[in-house]
């Protein structure tokens, strides 16, 4: 009842959904980039870590809120004129923030990216932009006393910030393998140093130029003990798929593995010609496996026969349609879209929509048959 009186007291006063969607305009007014679900963070240095990789340190409003070891924020900046959201973990360690009130994301340029390749340039020390919550569930567990961390590039960001805060307790045992092609290892130096200062953690740097990948044979050398760690891994998508597998096929418990993928989780398929339909609980679905995937407001159709297992939001940048996007790994809903009618299997959550409208994460949904998108 009180929730009706108050989206009616709110919609009398402000013609509007919410109070949030009355005062966006006049927070847009100070900064194009802020918002009502936002934060504001000051610029407090940027420096080069590598020559493609650099660090901002960031100073955050006092209403933040803090973050944990692991956690990542969504960073929103202003590009040509639109506003664009990106993820990047953080790689300070909480006790950082509550010392100095700063914290720390560092950030690989993509060369094919349009926010990495420039974000550097664009911002400038002192000035303010907009900063999400500290989101993400690759955090400390409990049962931290035997730990694996396996990295592999930039996906030491976050690792850093989980090792930071755990190596002063002598308790933990910490082992971290750490691949990077010819030796790039981003913070080797402080690693290194954090190293030769706790004797409760062991690193290996791999260069995987000259050695080889990630395989069985190295990780049981260097962590005997596998079955009764927890294992934390980080990196590009392919390597945690891998390394999951490797795991799980030595006996480790499922439960002891934690990833977090950088970009979209792999998403190997599935045979669409042997796809049981008829026995999917999909309300109103029909046994049409092939289809097309209309984009109704820009007047494409593209045959799914000829895009198999892309998810949509690649099927419409294939052709040449730029939807709002943001991590493209089903974390920032920058890319929600309207689902007018079809069916969708979302590679996230695994499981297939219904038929009917609703609104969907073009990154993480891949088509089945007939799809109309209001687009």
């Amino acid at each position: 009842m009180f929730s009706k009186v108050y989206r009616w007291l709110v919609s009398s006063l402000t013609n509007t959904v919410s109070l949030k969607a009355y005062f966006q305009p006049f927070i847009r007014i100070i900064n194009s980039s802020w918002s009502v679900d936002n934060f504001s963070a000051k610029i407090k240095a940027i420096k080069n870590e590598t020559e493609d990789t650099f660090t901002i340190v960031l100073k955050p409003s006092f209403t933040w809120g803090g973050f944990k070891a692991g956690q990542f924020i969504q960073l929103t900046v202003e590009i040509e004129g639109s506003l664009l959201t990106r993820t990047f973990s953080i790689s300070s360690a909480p006790s950082f923030y509550q010392q100095k009130g700063l914290i720390e994301v560092t950030i690989q340029k993509q060369p094919k990216g349009r926010v990495t390749p420039v974000i550097q340039n664009l911002l400038k020390k002192n000035q303010y932009i907009a900063i999400s919550r500290a989101k993400g569930d690759f955090v400390n567990t409990e049962n931290m006393n035997t730990t694996l961390f396996i990295a592999g590039g930039s996906g030491i960001t976050p690792i850093k910030s989980l090792i930071t805060e755990l190596v002063g307790n002598s308790e933990n045992k910490i082992k971290l393998m750490y691949y990077s092609r010819n030796n790039r290892h981003l913070f080797k130096e402080y690693l290194s140093s954090l190293e030769s200062k706790h004797s409760n953690l062991t690193i290996k740097f791999v260069n995987t130029s000259t050695e080889s990948r990630i395989n069985r044979k190295q990780i049981k050398s260097f962590c005997p003990d596998l079955t009764s760690s927890e294992t934390f891994i980080c990196g590009p998508s392919a390597m945690i798929k891998e390394t999951e597998n490797l795991l799980l096929d030595e006996g480790v418990n499922p439960e002891k593995v934690h990833f977090e993928y950088f970009g979209s989780a792999p998403f190997e398929g599935f045979d669409i010609e042997n796809l049981d339909i008829e026995n999917l609980d999909v309300e109103g679905l029909d046994n049409k496996r092939h289809g097309a995937v209309t984009f109704q407001q820009s007047l494409i159709k593209v045959d799914t026969a000829n895009i198999k297992n892309m998810s949509l939001l690649e099927v419409a940048e294939s052709n040449g349609m730029s939807p709002n996007s943001g991590c493209r790994m089903g974390v920032c809903h920058q890319c929600v879209c309207k689902k007018k009618q079809g069916v969708i299997y979302n590679t996230l959550t695994k499981m297939f929509s219904d038929t009917g409208a609703q609104d969907i994460q073009l990154c993480v949904s891949i088509p089945v048959g007939d799809v109309i998108l209001d687009l």
